[in-house]
């Protein structure tokens, strides 16, 4: 029950962060950086709640998606604040590259996550 209760609660505060990131646009690196961590967070309480045989792939996607949305917030910080036109290479472009090993890690155990 109590697995239930928090998917619907993490649904509907998903639904919120969407609703905000469309109805606010100029505040987009605010909602979008919301919604990458909220994503970690789901998959870290997710873990705790169902408590699966195998964790580290569990973990390996929280920390891939923990990167992933900290490439964006880098990438909108240097485009949105420092005003840098196309910033590539850049630091950004280290946590996105991150993000693969640990798919990669992830993906290549035998169990379905």
């Amino acid at each position: 029950m109590l697995a239930r209760a928090l998917s619907g609660w993490f649904a509907g505060w998903m639904a919120l962060l969407t609703v905000g990131f469309y109805l606010w646009p100029d505040e987009h690196m605010l909602w979008w950086g919301a919604i990458g961590l909220s994503s970690t967070a789901g998959v870290v309480v997710g873990i705790l709640v169902h408590q699966p045989r195998r964790r580290w792939p569990w973990y390996l996607l929280a920390v891939a998606l923990f990167t992933f949305g900290g490439g964006d917030f880098t990438y909108n910080v240097l485009t949105d604040i420092f005003h840098v036109d196309n910033p590539f290479p850049s630091f950004a472009d280290a946590f996105y590259l991150a993000m693969y090993p640990l798919e990669i890690g992830r993906a290549s155990c035998r169990e379905r996550v």
